[in-house]
C-alpha cells in the first residue's frame, strides 16, 4: 500500500504584530472550540517566527499531512476577520511512498511527433501566473 503526503510552508505576513497574535488566537479557538470547523485546522500549524516583534506566520504541514484546502478556507477566514489585504499563494508538494501515476506534483507534456514540449507545470509557475499576469 502507498503512502501519501502532502508538505508545504509558507510565510505570510499580515503586516502588523497585533494582526498576527489574532491570527494565532484564531487559529487556537477553532482548534480548542468549534466543533464544526474544527477540522479544518487540525492539518497544519501556525506559529510567529522566532525574530522579535516580526508580525510573520509560519504556517506548515503536520509530518505531511494535510489538505491545501485546510489552509485556503483558514485564510479566507482570517482575511475578512483581522482584514488582510492582498494576494497571497503558497505552494506544496505532493509526494507518494512508492512511484505511481497520481504520486506527486508538477509535470509536463511533449508532443513526441512533433519534438516540442506542450506544457511544463510546477506550483510556482502556477503562483507567477496568478500573482504577475
Amino acid at each position: 500500500m502507498s503512502n501519501y503526503y502532502t508538505e508545504f510552508f509558507c510565510l505570510p505576513d499580515p503586516g502588523l504584530l497585533q494582526k498576527a497574535r489574532a491570527a494565532l488566537a484564531r487559529f487556537d479557538h477553532l482548534r480548542e472550540h468549534d466543533s464544526v470547523t474544527a477540522l479544518i485546522v487540525y492539518g497544519f500549524e501556525i506559529s510567529l517566527l522566532e525574530d522579535k516583534g516580526n508580525s510573520t506566520l509560519w504556517i506548515r504541514d503536520l509530518g505531511g499531512y494535510v489538505d491545501a484546502d485546510e489552509v485556503l478556507d483558514f485564510v479566507l477566514r482570517l482575511a475578512s476577520e483581522i482584514e488582510l489585504a492582498g494576494r497571497w499563494g503558497f505552494e506544496y508538494s505532493y509526494t507518494c511512498s512508492r512511484p505511481k501515476p497520481d504520486g506527486s506534483g508538477g509535470g509536463g507534456a511533449i508532443d513526441l511527433g512533433a519534438a516540442t514540449i506542450i506544457c511544463k507545470t510546477t506550483t510556482d509557475e502556477a503562483l507567477q501566473a496568478a500573482f504577475c499576469g
